[in-house]
């Protein structure tokens, strides 16, 4: 068979299809070592209602937007979260390869290990006993790109403070199944938004005389991140537990973050190439709005709407350095429309919260 040679014109097509699969690559967000939580970090968690909440689809270029989300009524929506040593509590000698802990509302404290290429589970300090891993899952690895995944089981041993004991069985998946972009009720992450989605199943067996406890939980996690993220944006959980002689119980759980610390959640919120952002987010005295330094600014007009879409103010700016501070002290608190008129032809809009 006579050797097969290109053409030049096929050669040019075969170079143009490569640079475009490696341009499409490299501008998929990725889940890096940067994103691992960081020691002295802390975050607020709102926890939502979840009534006709879903995850919405997977895919690239996709936008999840949960404006619609409202704070829970029937509990307390928010749980401070802090990242810190976990030397630091007295329960480390259980969990000595953990590195850092989650402390939640100081109730709940988890151990993680983030020293190799993963994000290492070891275990959790609960009001009402311990979980501690004798073979940790892995929720990795890092780095990890749109379409990778991972599988991996675990063993766990159940200690609780009445004086049962048990164990735990499972299988943790995971899946980094989409990114686009992700809208909250407080802020915009335009286009760099990533997620996985974690798939759980585990059994517990619990002793308690004269008999054994079964306890079956299959639980479907999905995460949202930024590409500068070290804690999820925001996280819809649901899942089943069946237990013998009981009927199948359902959850479900939705919450987003306010990073007080301000590292996670500024808003980058993307138009046409005129990126802006906007922080704090939410606000209580100033908001402060910084355009693309690219993009020649002379002069904008930055009006606020409240929900009900009535204009509450009206800031006509002109723009030096690409950065506007707005006073927001005499607003009332709640969520805002932010409508930015840039050279009075190019109309942006986002939003923010204002909490005093």
């Amino acid at each position: 068979m006579a050797a097969m040679t290109l053409r030049p014109t096929s050669m040019y097509t075969l170079f143009v299809l490569c640079l475009l699969t490696v341009q499409t690559a490299f501008a998929q967000p990725r889940f890096e070592r940067k994103n691992l939580p960081a020691i002295n970090t802390e975050y607020t968690k709102i926890f939502c209602e979840t009534d006709k909440v879903v995850p919405g689809p997977a895919g690239l270029d996709i936008t999840w937007d949960f404006t619609t989300l409202t704070q829970r009524t029937n509990a307390n929506p928010f749980y401070l979260v802090r990242v810190e040593n976990a030397k630091n509590f007295p329960q480390s000698a259980q969990f000595p390869d953990a590195n850092i802990a989650f402390r939640t509302n100081d109730t709940t404290i988890e151990f993680i290990n983030t020293t190799k290429n993963t994000v290492n589970k070891t275990g959790t300090v609960i009001p009402s006993g311990i979980i501690q891993l004798t073979e940790t899952y892995d929720l990795g690895p890092i780095p990890i790109s749109s379409g990778g995944k991972l599988k991996d089981s675990y063993k766990a041993d159940l200690r609780f403070t009445d004086g049962r004991f048990g164990r735990r069985t499972g299988t943790v998946e995971l899946h980094y199944d989409g990114f686009g972009t992700l809208i909250t009720p407080t802020f915009t992450i335009a286009k760099t938004a990533l997620r996985l989605k974690i798939i759980d199943t585990y059994t517990d067996s619990i002793f308690v005389q004269p008999r054994t406890i079964i306890r079956l939980t299959r639980d479907t996690t999905y995460r949202w991140y930024a590409n500068s993220s070290t804690m999820a944006l925001l996280e819809y959980s649901s899942g089943t537990i069946a237990q013998q002689q009981q009927p199948l119980r359902q959850y479900k759980t939705v919450w987003y973050t306010r990073d007080t610390s301000q590292t996670a959640t500024s808003v980058m919120n993307e138009y046409e190439n005129t990126p802006i952002m906007i922080v704090p987010q939410p606000a209580s005295d100033n908001l402060m709005i910084t355009f693309n330094p690219e993009q020649e600014i002379s002069q904008a007009d930055i009006s606020f709407t409240d929900i009900t879409g009535r204009t509450i103010m009206i800031f006509p700016v002109s723009v030096g350095n690409n950065t506007v501070v707005i006073p927001v002290s005499a607003l009332d608190n709640g969520m805002y429309l932010i409508h930015i008129r840039i050279n009075e032809e190019k109309i942006l809009h986002t939003k923010c919260m204002i909490m005093h």
